[in-house]
C-alpha cells in the first residue's frame, strides 16, 4: 500500500525501513502470489526461501505447478512412505532446469527491437534475471529468461525469418534436398 497509495518507490520503501531493494522486491513478489501457490506453500508448511523461488515466476499457473513440485517433492522411507519437499537448492535447481531458459542459448539476437514488436527487445526486459538481479536474487546471477511463452515466440520468428531469407535466396534456382 505505501507504493501503490502513496507514492513510494520501492528505494524509497527500503531506505524506509531500512531493508534492501532485494528484500523488499521479494516481498513484493511473495504478495503477488496467486492464492493457490500461496495455498499449496502454506500448507505444505514450506519456508519463505521456497516461497520466493516460486514468486518469482511470472505466470500465475506456472507458479501453482513449481509450488505444487516443491511441496510434493521426493519420497523416502521411514517405517512407511513419506514424502519430504524438496530443498532450497534443489527447488531452484528444478525452476532453473523447468520453467527457464538460458539467454545465452537463445537461437535470435536480444537486442532485436524488431524481432516481435510487441515484446521489445530482451536486454530491458523485466523478465529476464540478468536485467533485473535484485528483483531475481539468486537467479540473477544467471541471465535467464522467465518468460517461456515470450521466449518461443521469438524462437519462431527467427526461425520464419531465416526461412524467408533462405527462401529469397533461392528462388529461381534448382536445388535438390
Amino acid at each position: 500500500r505505501l507504493i501503490t497509495h502513496h507514492g513510494y518507490t520501492v528505494e524509497g520503501l527500503a531506505t524506509k525501513v531500512g531493508k534492501s531493494r532485494g528484500y523488499v522486491y521479494g516481498r513484493l513478489q511473495i504478495a503477488r502470489l496467486p492464492d493457490a501457490a500461496k495455498r499449496v506453500l502454506l500448507e505444505g508448511e514450506t519456508n519463505l526461501s521456497l516461497a520466493l523461488l516460486v514468486a518469482r515466476l511470472d505466470n500465475p499457473e506456472i507458479a501453482t505447478e513449481a509450488a505444487e513440485k516443491i511441496i510434493r517433492g521426493h519420497r523416502y522411507f521411514d517405517g512407511g512412505e513419506k514424502w519430504l519437499p524438496l530443498t532450497v537448492q534443489q527447488a531452484r535447481e528444478m525452476i532453473e532446469r523447468d520453467y527457464m531458459l538460458d539467454m545465452a542459448q537463445a537461437p535470435f539476437q536480444i537486442f532485436d527491437t524488431e524481432l516481435v514488436p510487441a515484446a521489445g527487445p530482451c536486454t530491458t526486459c523485466p523478465k529476464r534475471t540478468g536485467t533485473a538481479a535484485d528483483l531475481f536474487g539468486e537467479f540473477g546471477k544467471r541471465d535467464l529468461c522467465t518468460d517461456r511463452a515470450c521466449f518461443a515466440t521469438k524462437v519462431a520468428a527467427a526461425w520464419q525469418l531465416a526461412a524467408n531469407e533462405f527462401g529469397r535466396k533461392l528462388k529461381g534456382r534448382k536445388f535438390v534436398v
